[in-house]
């Protein structure tokens, strides 16, 4: 009837299950050092055999090995059989010395049985930690290259749109500072269109100075400024202040020319959202069409009755950061009363003495947002601040070179992570392989020991759960 009950043993307790059981003893680890001692010395000395080698290559040898190598021997050493089946060979003695202790007390079944229990306990959870932590680094480096790439987008993005709005490309970045100098240069292409443009608004000005006189006689309207453009254009501050055209122009001295000084010549005005200080011009700004640059740098003999404009009265009206300021505010008041104007237009029933057809007013409207967009567009604050402010060109350039940076050093980012991404991958796979390897081993020195134990209860089928598994 025993042989029909198998024998179940889980392979964390076969050391315990042996000694309980009196198939070995306590102490065999006293015997296993003398053992290992002998099969060191005995591979010294090793025929050269295909099936040797890979035994020994990089394995534990355990009592089965041996086994196998005494095989092997059979076959090398037969020269050296005697006629009562022993052998002369010393290599044959040696491991049959190493089996005959191997047997005395079983002590091979306990090594076995601490080979098994530690592949299970130790050996493979160890590499599936390693590997475990490999794919934990391999996916960090595959998220921080799809940032990095991310990053790299979002930067060509940021770059291509301020290029853009300083109306340049990327093909050059040594050239970007005289790119942007040149590119400025066209602010006085700019005011001209703009002095044209608010001669178109003269209509405009007129209902708006008749509707108030209108409706509101005790208010008056004050829009000098802008008809002072359309009738005698772009002239200097000079001019527009005292009425007489000057003899000789000043240009204020320009931050560029001294680095050392820090001090803010120009005057207060409109907040256009960047870094405006420093003085209000700079030699060699074209000026409504003229360079008053030169003008400054050419030697005039001094005469008491010229008329000398300087400073800040110097600058041609649309250059000067206070009048440009009160030109974007009157077109805006213009910008305001038009839009009430239509709003007001469009209700039902409405009456209004001063008539103005509604496309009339929608044309009006549409000539004064226009010039508001030539001044107050991100191109021309642009334009403005670099002629008008050295250090915002600084600013300018150095956010260029962020970018680029930024765009170089992600990329630098996204290749390594994708290199190390890939070594860990490999690192990972040789891992698996080498514990498939250990698996495999494991589960055939079990095979072993189940066939061995199975041996002593009369052939009863032995079973081992909790083996190594990968």
């Amino acid at each position: 009837m025993d042989k029909h009950i198998s024998i179940d043993i889980h392979v964390p307790k076969l050391l315990e299950w042996l000694i309980s059981r009196r198939h070995c003893t306590g102490d065999w680890q006293s015997d296993i050092v003398k053992i290992r001692a002998r099969i060191n010395s005995a591979i010294q000395d090793m025929p050269e055999h295909s099936e040797i080698v890979t035994l020994l290559s990089g394995t534990y040898i355990h009592y089965f090995h041996c086994l196998k190598i005494i095989e092997i021997l059979k076959e090398t050493e037969s020269d050296s059989k005697t006629i009562f089946g022993g052998y002369t060979s010393q290599r044959m003695k040696d491991w049959q010395t190493i089996v005959s202790m191997y047997t005395n007390n079983n002590v091979y079944l306990a090594e076995a049985a601490e080979l098994l229990t530690n592949t299970v306990k130790y050996e493979i959870p160890s590499i599936k930690k390693q590997i475990a932590k490999l794919n934990q680094v391999e996916n960090d480096c595959m998220k921080k290259e799809a940032d990095a790439l991310k990053s790299i987008g979002s930067a060509k993005n940021e770059l291509t749109a301020l290029l853009k709005e300083l109306g340049i490309d990327g093909t050059a970045s040594k050239s970007y500072c005289s790119a942007l100098v040149a590119k400025a240069d066209q602010l006085s292409e700019m005011h001209t269109k703009i002095v044209l443009e608010i001669k178109k608004i003269i209509p405009a000005i007129e209902h708006y100075v008749a509707f108030t006189k209108f409706s509101a006689p005790q208010q008056s309207v004050w829009l000098k400024m802008i008809k002072y453009l359309a009738d005698k254009g772009n002239t200097t501050m000079y001019e527009f202040q005292h009425g007489v055209c000057p003899d000789r122009i000043e240009l204020p001295p320009s931050s560029a020319d001294d680095p050392n000084d820090n001090s803010n010549d120009g005057v207060d005005g409109i907040d256009w959202g960047y870094d405006t200080s420093g003085n209000e011009s700079i030699p060699g700004i074209n000026f409504g069409g003229s360079r008053q640059g030169n003008l400054a740098d050419t030697p005039i003999a001094d005469d008491p009755n010229d008329i000398v404009a300087t400073g800040k009265l110097a600058l041609n009206m649309l250059d000067n950061n206070d009048c440009r300021t009160n030109l974007i505010n009157q077109l805006k008041e213009l910008q305001m009363f038009l839009k009430l104007r239509l709003y007001e237009l469009g209700k039902d029933g409405s009456v209004d003495a001063i008539m103005e057809s509604k496309q009339s007013l929608q044309e009006m409207l549409a000539n004064d947002e226009e010039i508001l967009d030539l001044l107050t567009n991100t191109t021309s604050q642009h334009y403005f601040n670099i002629l008008h402010s050295p250090k915002y060109l600084e600013d300018i350039l150095r956010k260029i070179e962020q970018k680029e940076n930024l765009i170089k050093r992600s990329a630098a980012i996204a290749a390594m992570s994708k290199a190390r991404a890939k070594e860990v991958a490999q690192e990972a796979v040789a891992l698996k392989k080498k514990g498939q390897v250990i698996v495999k081993k494991s589960k055939e020195l079990q095979a072993e020991v189940c066939k061995d134990i199975s041996q002593r209860y009369s052939g009863r089928k032995v079973f081992m759960s909790g083996g190594a598994s990968i």
